[in-house]
């Protein structure tokens, strides 16, 4: 079964009722499988329904054969028709139409008795030779050509010769078709009146159509006068109204326990991300043969007051009427009751009312209301719908709810509704699905990635791109693809691309930098602080109505009032200035957004504010400002001068530390690995692939050389840090600033190492390791970790080297507060340790340096109180390790080897010391600003400094 394609539409229109073309359709029709009948035999048992038995020495089925072949052996004669209908399907040439009479069934023309003969003999082959499923859309072609047809004015239907458009009926009151009659009179008509046409294929019955399929009962089976019932006709609309496959089977969770499939008792609230499914779900609901399911999608929800109908809003029960009565030939109560009379609408209305409000048999009700996308429904409709909903719920005791939203409503009436998660696809399935692609990523062990191939759409671009040969590797770059690709097909399109590719961006950059939009206050660290000053800290992904425009018009005055940015980055992507300028003059933006951008919404508990469906949206967008700004900067500003380009970091807000505070990794975490990912730095990752690729993080860097107080080097080192896996290769730091320290997190070292020289840097706290460090022994291993960016050594205490070493940094810095440790004890087994801090007890693998749990001291737990008291009973014995070890130990450290810190200005020269044992190159001569620091207030030193 194939759909009616623009091409096919083409070819239609010279297709005729030729006998090849219906029985191709029959063909197309016929049951498949196990047990099929042959073509030649489905041709065959259609004419000894009509056609005339020649002879009586041989059966009727031997003598049509003979009028093809005249083998003795049936199972020969049956091949080789076969064969001759393989030759005559194409073009309709070559058929015996001379050895064929139909002299008995002509006698039933004019005589109803015999035509109902006629018509069980039919209704008998249909009923082994037809497919029901597909018998809808064999009726919709044959009356589509019987439609373009010209040479047909009249059919044989039943037992009169009617005008053919007799059969068509309309949107609002469709035919009744009866399949026996139409069949037989279309077998006639083909060998009555032969014509030659190319074969057709059978197309796909709309969910709209003028006429509803019956098979023959009586002679009512054929009355196309007589009405067909209102729950009848609803209920044959349900059943046929467009549905969705399910690709992948979809992960549900109900009160945290997986489940197989929607419950199929009770109201239900199903809810997921954007993109998870619930939609395709739900219109694959529509299948349930249990039940006759009307579907709505919620964002065409209107206010529908009728008194004559109800006194509170109507809109489903309306709609119930115009889509699967009238399907849709009226979209409006005044235009339907004008051409149908409004006392027949309302009792139509009445009859439906009446029918949802009986009482179910054995308790489960027969009709099931599918309410799609909640969440995209206008804010100011909510009490309206939750009224008309309420008054269902109530009422109608024959209908059980299903409603889709992104996240549960926190109203009263959904107390009582099963509430269901949609979760994406399986885990098994995605895990199959990406397997089979050919990546020299490992997709399957990364978990940003999965977490969001869980939702089909996104999975849908990454299979794509890896069939099409351009790869997407990354989470960021999955996103980047969907959104990007979504904004250039966006209705009303410059104005909603400026909105998404700029002005988005910007908001949710400064949703993760709350301070930066707030007075400043007393610094008192409480909770109570945090969440009355910096609201955003609590509430991740919402943001007030204000704050966006705010965004917007700073997103316009960057890129559309800058002539130097719009000309050479703005407008070429299609934003017309004009245009978006008297748009903003004319409309509300919010509307726009809230009206256009599906991953945007109105925050159900305050309407005030608007809410991203998902936290990878925030942070997806704040990396794109990132880019977008350096981008502009590169484009617009390529020819200018340092203090010019300078002055648009500043504007763009993206000169000082990007997200919030240097370490505050466990909320911008995301946002700053999705930069990596989107501008493709993580392919920079020192492997066996390695290969540098300078991206817009490398031009950022440059257009920071010599610039004395920029964050640059040290957001740039937070993104590559995170995006190839803790090791940075091939970077050329030099010449920048270091406001803070340079992060030993990272290793600068490798095939190419990094380049520092004529840089400035604050200190490399790492090096203050006398004061910074714990410890604890296994053996001959000594443990040791230096505190400020979790550096952990293996020490081999008999051979004096280190076995190994890595960092933790990640897993403390998620942790927020977890930056000192002052006790450290290794399992007896060797593969795990323990380490104290101020806050918790955090449990590390031994070998790897792995988190496997964390002990909160707010916690009433008995391990982390045990291990504190130990650690106070010992810690006095605790012997600090001597800075002559350390400095053996700390020269082996394998971050800044074949580094080049040529020309760098330290606060301490013992600094240069330590890096030159460490395998840095330094020179060793002492300059005069560290002379000058000497003889200079520690508290005017960072002025000094960076001036």
């Amino acid at each position: 079964m194939q759909n009616l394609s623009a091409g096919k539409e083409n070819k239609m229109s010279e297709v005729k009722m030729a006998l090849n073309v219906f029985l191709s359709l029959i063909i197309d029709s016929k049951i498949t499988g196990s047990g099929k009948i042959g073509n030649g035999r489905v041709l065959v048992k259609l004419l000894q329904v009509i056609a005339d038995n020649k002879g009586n020495e041989r059966t009727h089925e031997r003598n049509l054969l003979a009028c093809f072949n005249d083998d003795v052996n049936k199972q020969d004669s049956y091949h080789k028709i076969d064969k001759k209908i393989g030759r005559f399907l194409p073009q309709g040439r070559y058929y015996p139409y001379e050895k064929l009479s139909f002299t008995e069934f002509e006698k039933c023309i004019g005589n109803p008795e015999k035509a109902a003969v006629y018509l069980r003999k039919m209704q008998s082959v249909c009923d082994e030779i037809i497919d029901r499923e597909r018998l809808d859309s064999l009726v919709y072609t044959l009356l589509q050509i019987i439609r373009q047809d010209s040479s047909i004015s009249r059919i044989l239907y039943g037992s009169e010769f009617i005008p053919k458009n007799k059969i068509f009926g309309s949107y609002a009151n469709p035919k009744r078709i009866c399949v026996e009659a139409l069949l037989l009179g279309l077998l006639y008509h083909v060998h009555n009146d032969p014509a030659e046409s190319e074969k057709t294929e059978l197309f796909e019955a709309t969910a709209r159509r003028t006429f509803r399929a019956v098979r023959f009962d009586d002679e009512n089976s054929m009355n196309f006068e007589l009405p067909i019932g209102l729950i009848e006709n609803i209920c044959d609309g349900a059943k046929h109204q467009k549905s969705d496959d399910i690709k992948y089977t979809p992960e549900l969770r109900h009160e945290n326990e997986t489940i197989a499939a929607i419950p199929d008792q009770g109201n239900v609230f199903l809810y997921g991300t954007g993109g998870a499914g619930k939609s395709t779900l739900l219109r694959n609901y529509i299948r349930n043969e249990n039940t006759i399911n009307f579907y709505f999608s919620l964002h065409q929800y209107r206010r529908e007051i009728h008194e004559k109908i109800r006194s509170g809003n109507c809109w489903i029960l309306l709609n119930i009427l115009l889509k699967y009565q009238y399907q849709y030939e009226y979209q409006t109560y005044e235009t339907c009751t004008v051409c149908e009379g409004e006392d027949g609408i309302l009792r139509q209305l009445a009859i439906i009312d009446r029918e949802f409000k009986a009482d179910p048999d054995n308790f489960r009700p027969k009709y099931v209301l599918l309410l799609d996308g909640m969440n995209e429904m206008k804010y100011d409709l909510y009490e309206t719908f939750l009224g008309e909903l309420m008054w269902i719920v109530s009422e109608w005791k024959n209908v059980r709810i299903i409603i889709s939203g992104r996240i549960i409503p926190q109203y009263d009436l959904f107390a009582d509704f099963k509430c269901v998660e949609l979760c994406g696809i399986q885990a098994s399935e995605l895990i199959a699905a990406v397997s089979e692609t050919e990546s020299e990523y490992d997709a399957v062990n990364d978990e940003a990635l999965m977490e969001i191939l869980k939702i089909p759409t996104f999975l849908e671009i990454y299979l794509e791109s890896h069939k099409n040969g351009n790869k997407l590797n990354k989470c960021g770059e999955v996103i980047d693809s969907y959104i990007m690709n979504w904004k250039d097909n966006a209705q009303d399109g410059g104005v909603i691309r400026f909105i998404v590719q700029f002005a988005l961006p910007l908001v949710c950059k400064r949703m993760l930098e709350p301070s930066l939009n707030s007075k400043k206050k007393k610094r008192v660290k409480t909770e109570e602080y945090v969440y009355k000053y910096f609201p955003e800290s609590y509430t991740d992904i919402e943001v007030t109505r204000q704050k966006v425009l705010d965004a917007i018009d700073t997103a316009i005055d960057l890129y559309i009032y800058d002539e130097q940015v719009y000309q050479n980055m703005v407008a070429p992507r299609k934003i017309n200035k004009d245009a978006l300028l008297e748009s903003r003059s004319r409309n509300d933006f919010i509307e726009l957004i809230i009206n256009n951008i599906s991953f945007v919404e109105v925050s159900y508990s305050e309407p005030h504010r608007l809410h991203f469906t998902h936290q990878f949206y925030r942070d997806y967008f704040a990396a794109k400002h990132i880019l977008n700004a350096i981008e502009a900067i590169y484009v617009g500003y390529r020819n200018e001068s340092r203090e010019e380009k300078v002055e648009y970091i500043i504007k763009a807000e993206i000169k000082d530390r990007w997200f919030r505070r240097s370490c505050d990794f466990e909320d911008n975490y995301d946002a700053l690995r999705m930069i990596g990912e989107i501008s493709g730095d993580y392919k920079n990752a020192s492997d066996d692939r390695y290969f540098y690729n300078r991206t817009l993080l490398d031009i950022f860097l440059d257009i920071n050389y010599g610039v004395p107080d920029s964050c640059a080097a040290d957001n740039v080192i937070r993104v590559m840090w995170i995006s190839r896996d803790q090791v940075i290769n091939g970077v050329d730091f030099g010449g920048l600033t270091f406001q803070n320290y340079l992060p030993t997190y990272a290793k600068y070292s490798g095939d190419d190492p990094c380049n520092f020289s004529e840089s400035r840097i604050f200190n490399l706290q790492l090096l203050e390791f006398e004061d910074n460090h714990s410890y604890a022994v296994f053996g001959d291993i000594m443990l040791i970790v230096f505190n400020k960016y979790g550096n952990v050594v293996l020490w081999n205490m008999k051979e004096k080297r280190i076995v190994k070493e890595y960092s933790i940094f990640k897993s403390i810095a998620k942790e927020s507060g977890y930056q000192t440790f002052y006790y450290e004890e290794i399992s007896d087994d060797g593969k795990y340790f323990k380490a104290l801090s101020d806050d918790a007890v955090l449990i590390f693998e031994f070998e790897t340096g792995k988190l496997i749990k964390t002990i909160p001291s707010i916690e009433i737990d008995d391990e982390y109180d045990q291990f504190a008291r130990k650690y106070r009973k010992k810690s006095d014995s605790i012997e600090k390790l001597s800075a002559d070890f350390l400095t053996e130990v700390v020269s082996q450290m394998d971050i800044f080897r074949e580094c080049d810190f040529r020309g760098v200005m330290f606060w301490d020269i013992k600094e240069k010391e330590m890096l030159n044992k460490m395998g840095a190159y330094c020179d060793m001569e002492e300059d005069n600003f560290i002379e000058e620091r000497y003889l200079t207030p520690e508290w005017k030193w960072g002025r000094l400094y960076f001036d």
